[in-house]
């Protein structure tokens, strides 16, 4: 094949992609669009690389968006952070009275002066705690350090235990007979990532938001007797079935008041908090439906119900959802509309 024959395919595979933007544009854009990528193409090329086809792909889905109103992912970002933050705050709280700091009675050893919490996650919730604080005193850079830390220590916890254990043995030292839960981890861990978009100057009323609703559920956790159910894996349905219904009525509350003023954030609000409320609400879910099941009295439990899977797959969807969202509503940079790169660019 000569090269005009290679260039007259590659334009018309640059075009087929085109079709990925509304038609008004490619008919006010397209020829300016397709001939600034056939500048760019190294001599002998007869297909798009993997680049430029991502490029006109996320260009031709943000330019749908736009059509359709829905820009504001990224003014979205720091009030769904906010929300995160006081999210987490309360769980943090939770954790920390409900299971940390509870003394275990029966059939577990008491905690003993080399034992302060139950598991080594209360650095983290500690972290996460300090965090709310900080934003409520300074915000900025070193609050979002303390939930990097906050993150890094949930990632870090089963590991740490596993190799206590087979250091000092089951129940020595700071580290009870049972893991931290990735009940409890996996979901604080999405409130984390969405927490790292923390504002650095909120109103007054908002920095304080969090450190509030942390002190909420310490008169209701302290008046329980939890000694005798101190596990992650007792406390989390509960502590899940009130905290994310509560996140999902508050994340549509804010966007509502947000559209009412117009304001395009608020169709965002909602999509960059429903992954981290899928995560929240996918054990007090399988709590109840691994209930009916026992009722029933089944052989095992379906493959689906399991939390592993579930916890996998609503992964997976989580990390789709922003990543899509964060693709589509990057700002766009000088050159062709539609490109995310200067024109010429390679």
């Amino acid at each position: 094949m000569n090269e005009p024959e290679q260039r007259t395919r590659l334009e018309q595979r640059y075009r087929r992609l085109l079709l990925a933007y509304p038609a008004d544009y490619r008919a006010e854009r397209g020829d300016e669009l397709v001939d600034t990528y056939l500048d760019t193409v190294e001599p002998g090329r007869s297909r798009p690389g993997p680049r430029d086809t991502a490029d006109l792909l996320v260009g031709g889905a943000r330019q749908h968006l736009r059509v359709r109103q829905a820009s504001g992912f990224t003014g979205a970002l720091p009030v769904a952070a906010v929300l995160a933050l006081a999210t987490g705050s309360m769980l943090a709280t939770i954790w920390l009275l409900a299971i940390e700091f509870t003394p275990t009675l029966d059939d577990y050893p008491p905690v003993g002066p080399s034992r302060v919490f139950q598991s080594v996650a209360a650095f983290a919730w500690i972290a996460w705690l300090a965090a709310a604080v900080v934003f409520a005193v300074a915000p900025g850079r070193w609050c979002r350090r303390l939930i990097a830390v906050s993150l890094v220590l949930m990632v870090v916890a089963k590991p740490v235990w596993l190799v206590a254990t087979a250091v000092v043995g089951p129940g020595g030292g700071w580290f009870s007979q049972s893991p931290p839960s990735f009940v409890a981890l996996l979901p604080h861990a999405a409130l984390g990532v969405l927490a790292l978009a923390l504002p650095s100057r909120p109103g007054r009323v908002t920095r304080w938001v969090p450190v509030l609703v942390a002190a909420v559920p310490i008169v209701p956790v302290m008046r329980l007797d939890l000694a005798h159910y101190w596990s992650y894996n007792w406390v989390a349905p509960t502590a899940f079935a009130v905290v994310a219904p509560s996140f999902l009525f508050i994340a549509n509350a804010v966007a509502g008041w947000l559209l009412l003023r117009r304001d395009r954030r608020g169709l965002w609000v909602g999509v960059v908090t429903l992954p981290a409320v899928a995560l929240l609400a996918a054990e007090p879910l399988i709590h109840l439906a691994t209930r009916s099941y026992w009722m029933s009295m089944p052989t095992e439990l379906p493959f689906w119900l399991e939390r592993s899977t579930v916890s996998a797959l609503l992964t997976v969807v989580t990390l789709g959802i922003l990543g899509l969202a964060f693709a589509v509503s990057k700002p766009r940079r000088t050159g062709p509309a539609g490109s995310s790169r200067p024109a010429g660019e390679r």
